[in-house]
């Protein structure tokens, strides 16, 4: 969903090995296929780092080698698929979107925290899906140009004790579906 046609083309044959993170990154792949459909499975990933570094072509790559083995995933640039939701409201379907996300047996969040912020959408879409795909341990990918931790102030929109509260129970979510990665150089051409 929302994504160029290059990243249809995303191979792990023809993944950037230079440097120590993007090797860290290119083995957890690895042993994620190995272990993937056995009854220890990995967890997804949290790849963070700056503009360009390649965060969505590796993404891409494990959605293409899902698709290999006949696993279709949700791939979402997030801004986007946060404007279709807002809009779905209207349309009267938003229910039906959130039941396609919570449901996905693999789901893969492009540039996480991109998005025009809404405390809505991190209430009662974005909680919601996290907390069914936590409690049924289902696959759940991001990328974003803030590291985790940074998440539980992005996703803070007052300094109210609560907002607080909120935006951790998002970061726990996320923290607990996902191992996380940072790249912090872009990719050699």
């Amino acid at each position: 969903m929302y994504l160029p046609r290059k990243i249809l083309e995303a191979d792990l044959s023809d993944f950037d090995l230079i440097g120590d993170e993007r090797k860290a990154i290119h083995q957890y792949i690895m042993e994620f296929f190995k272990a993937f459909g056995t009854d220890q499975p990995k967890k997804g990933m949290y790849i963070s780092g700056i503009f360009g570094a390649g965060k969505t072509y590796i993404l891409a790559c494990v959605a293409n080698e899902l698709a290999k083995q006949n696993i279709h995933p949700i791939f979402a640039y997030y801004p986007d698929l946060v404007r279709e939701l807002k809009s779905s409201i209207g349309e009267g379907n938003l229910e039906d979107r959130v039941e396609e996300l919570k449901n996905a047996e693999v789901l893969i969040l492009d540039d996480f925290g991109g998005e025009a912020k809404s405390a809505f959408i991190r209430d009662e879409v974005l909680g919601p899906i996290l907390q069914f795909r936590v409690l049924e341990k289902k696959l759940t990918f991001f990328s974003s140009n803030y590291k985790r931790a940074s998440l539980k102030d992005s996703l803070q929109y007052e300094s109210t004790q609560e907002e607080k509260t909120k935006a951790i129970r998002i970061h726990e979510r996320i923290r607990e579906l996902t191992e996380e990665f940072t790249l912090s150089e872009k990719p050699r051409v």
